[in-house]
This record gives C-alpha cells, structure tokens and sequence, in this order.
C-alpha cells in the first residue's frame, strides 16, 4: 500500500486529499482524509491571493501583532511611572496628565524644553517624564531613513525637547520624525539633574529606578543559540540513551560561525580567491591566479575591507594592469580586522586559523572578537556591520 497526498491550488480554493494506492490486486486503495480551504478575504486580498503573494495577509496579521504589544508595554511602563510619583508624592491623583484649555496646544513640548534650563513645579516634571515614556526612540539608526533632524540636532548643545519645541513654533511638521534612543537617555539625564537641584525629592535612587527600570527598561532577550545550525563539516550525530529503551540521535559538534568571525571573513576571502579568473587582453586565454599571486593577496586584503577589480589587478601586475580583466567587480576583505585594525596595531592582531581549535581560539584577534560579539551586542552591531 502506498500513500499519496494530492494538492489542488487553483485561484479560489486550496484543496488536498490523502489516499492508500493498491500497489497489488491483494490490495484495495481507500480515501483517508481529504479536505478544502476557501480563503474569506477582502478584494485587496482576493488580489494578492490570486497573484500567489501568500504572506500578505499573514504579514498584516504580524504587523498588527506588534502594535498591539508595543502599546500594551507602553501602558504597563505608564502604570508604573505614575505608581512610582505617587508613591513618592510627586503626583496626585487631581494632577492634571494633559493639556487643557485654550491656547495650551503643544504646552507640554514647552515644559520639557524649559525643563533643561529651568525650574518647573514637580506635576510639571511628572507630565514631562510621561511624555518622555510615551516616545523613547530609536535604539539604532537603521530605521531613521531621514537624517537631517538628526544632525541638526547634534549640531547644537540642545536637548531633543528644545530641538522639536523649536520646529514646533516654527510651524514644521512633525509626523514620521524619528530619533535616537542615546538623545533621549541624555536628555533624561540633564532635565533630572536640573530640577534635582531644585527639588530635594529627586533623589539619586529614584533617578535609577524611573530612568533603568522603567522608562528605559529593556527586556533581556532571548537566546537563540540552539537555533544556529551545525557546520556540516565538523559535526557528527550520536545516539544517546533516554528512559526506558528510548535511543535519541543528537547532533553534536561544532556550529557555524558567525559572518563577522575571523574564520568566515578569511574562508570568504580564499573562496573568492580560488574561484578568481584572470583574462590577459593579448592572448583572450583565461587563467586562474597562482598560489604566489593568492598569498599575497590574501595578506593585502587581511587588513582591507574591499578592493576593487582594478586594485586588484594593479596590485598583481602594477604597470601592467591594463592589460587584464577579472571576473569579479571587486573582492570583499577582512572587515572585521580591517575595523579592529583601526584601533589596535597590526602587528597586535596576527591571526592563524589552521591551529588546533583550543589554540586559535587563545589568539588575541579572536578573543577581542568574541568579547565584543558576545558581551557588548551594540557595540559589534556598529563596529561590524555590514556595509
């Protein structure tokens, strides 16, 4: 008996069916389960569903998902902070949280600005630190696609809500602006300290508590080790022995390397190596480059992030160069030396990586490397990021 599972996409319906074949005259095939889903979508979806885009209403789903959890922890962040001036008697409940009135439009972008500089009463601060939890910012600068606002503000000794109080007055718009979270970290740091200096309630261990554990609080995440795959050259599977009888196979081994790792970054350059073809005009025969040529590339790009096809060739042939061509448009180096390079000494950062893996894993390139990868996440994501 042979099973067989039969699918049926078609514009308007997905539909599939599960059956035993009779694979003998002994034999009698049956239809064991079998089934249709007719999508319930809109027109826009209909659209999308018939032209094959599969993710679309998935993605929107996710998307929504996130606004939802993201508001969700703004409200909890919320609740605590104005829990925690209450219970320091910095806010009472007939405290206003809002603007009211007229000609209060834009009054609390007011308050924070003054709140750098000068005095403001402590239900005024409360509101300021509300808004400050409302909108924390950016942790990188990948999703700030304009950053004009952001050098503008760099430029001047102004805190961010000084920066838009500004443009506010000014008339300029401010929906889609995005900002950094450093700024607002350091503009928290210097409006506390200012009214601090006025209000003996603003104590040290309050700041840590308000500032580290609530406005600024960021969840630890979760590690995603165990989903790294195994490098299929240095792995191998073992049976281990359960309860009972039971034998599991569990993969064991080595897993793969990071792409900022000085391993990736010097196998990357030998493949391209290797796979590198030289065309000499005179003879149109193409070649590939000898080990001499591949050695001394390898050193002079040890320390490179990217050379270009016609560095390369100038470099292998100097004077004659023009007279080559190859088939890659530029060669990527070692980035991650190349960025370390920028702050130690070459001669600091020699890296062998055909050493038993218990000795190149002892060498200082590589131990500098994992510390920053493992320990300090933004730094790497800056210092190795991929350009």
């Amino acid at each position: 008996m042979k099973k067989v599972l039969g699918i049926n996409v078609n514009l308007s319906a997905v539909s599939w069916a599960l059956a035993d074949r009779a694979e003998s005259d002994c034999e009698t095939g049956a239809l064991l389960r079998a089934g249709v889903r007719v999508p319930n979508l809109s027109p826009v979806e209909k659209l999308a569903f018939a032209r094959g885009d599969a993710t679309a209403t998935n993605l929107q789903r996710k998307e929504q998902r996130v606004i939802r959890r993201m508001r969700n922890r703004y409200l909890l962040r919320r609740q605590r902070l104005i829990e925690a001036l209450r219970r320091e008697h910095l806010l009472s409940p007939s405290d206003l949280l809002s603007e009211d009135g007229p000609d209060t439009t834009y009054e609390t972008w007011k308050l924070r600005a003054k709140a750098a500089s000068e005095r403001i009463s402590l239900p005024e601060f409360s509101r300021v630190l509300l808004m400050m939890n409302k909108s924390r910012g950016c942790t990188t600068k990948r999703r700030i696609k304009d950053t004009t606002w952001f050098d503008e503000l760099h430029a001047g000794d102004l805190t961010y809500g000084q920066f838009i109080c500004g443009k506010v007055l000014a008339g300029e718009p401010l929906s889609g602006q995005l900002h950094l979270r450093a700024d607002s970290i350091a503009e928290f740091d210097r409006v506390w300290d200012r009214q601090a200096s006025s209000h003996p309630e603003l104590t040290p261990e309050l700041k840590a508590e308000i500032r580290d554990r609530i406005i600024f609080y960021q969840r630890p995440m979760k590690s995603e080790k165990s989903s790294v795959p195994f490098c299929p050259y240095e792995s191998w599977e073992r049976e281990i022995e359960g309860q009972g009888a039971k034998v599991r196979i569990k993969r064991m081994g080595s897993r793969v390397a990071p792409r900022s790792s000085p391993l990736f970054q010097r196998m990357r350059i030998w493949e391209v190596l290797n796979n590198l073809t030289l065309w000499p005009f005179e003879t149109s025969v193409k070649r590939s480059i000898t080990l001499e040529e591949k050695c001394a590339l390898a050193a002079e790009l040890e320390f490179r992030e990217e050379m270009s096809s016609d560095e390369v060739l100038e470099f292998l042939f100097q004077e004659e160069a023009k007279g080559y061509s190859m088939n890659y448009s530029s060669i990527k180096g070692n980035v991650t030396m190349a960025r370390l390079a920028q702050f130690l000494p070459k001669e600091m950062l020699a890296f062998d990586p055909l050493l038993p893996k218990e000795e190149y894993e002892r060498q200082l390139p590589f131990r500098l490397w994992h510390l920053i990868y493992s320990l300090l996440p933004p730094v790497a994501s800056h210092l190795f990021a991929r350009r």
